[in-house]
């Protein structure tokens, strides 16, 4: 069990804890733990390969209506994608300016780039995932690519 303490920081109660799913950056944050015991990471889940862990949503009303914003929107997190890869510690600082987190800027670069995430507007693992909810009653039907689930501002790259 996870407990709340002053200044925003988080942490064991001493309760035993069965299972637990995080996302970056919690499941970096919970590995250096040493009471803590990884058993699968969304890799093994997906035979070794990148999953997405996170799709910024919206409306087909709203893309058709604003498509520069979308566009705009897309051009901001290719280039996000772009400086992680090519100056993580830039990358963090930048993350650190914006969230108010019990964390240094060494702490977010290493989380930036241990190479458990890559970041980027390619969708991947969208088709496991989508076998993985019809299976369990969650989807009528398993589309038939991710570009089906997607705008086509990104459907000219190679996702799965």
């Amino acid at each position: 069990m996870f407990v709340d303490l002053p200044g925003g920081r988080t942490a064991l109660s001493g309760q035993a804890i069965a299972g637990y799913f995080s996302t970056p950056p919690f499941s970096q944050v919970l590995r250096r733990e040493p009471r803590m015991t990884a058993i699968m990471t969304s890799k093994d889940l997906l035979d070794g390969k990148d999953a997405t862990a996170a799709t910024v949503a919206a409306s087909q009303a709203f893309v058709e209506d604003n498509p520069k914003v979308a566009r705009a929107v897309l051009a901001g997190l290719e280039d996000a994608a772009k400086l992680i890869a090519a100056d993580s510690k830039r990358a963090a600082a930048i993350y650190l300016e914006s969230e108010k987190v019990p964390l240094s800027v060494e702490e977010v670069e290493k989380i930036l780039s241990d190479g458990s995430i890559t970041y980027s507007v390619v969708p991947e693992g969208i088709m496991t995932y989508a076998k993985f909810m019809a299976a369990q009653g969650l989807l009528r039907k398993v589309p038939d690519s991710w570009k089906d689930v997607f705008f086509p501002l990104i459907g000219d790259r190679s996702g799965s």
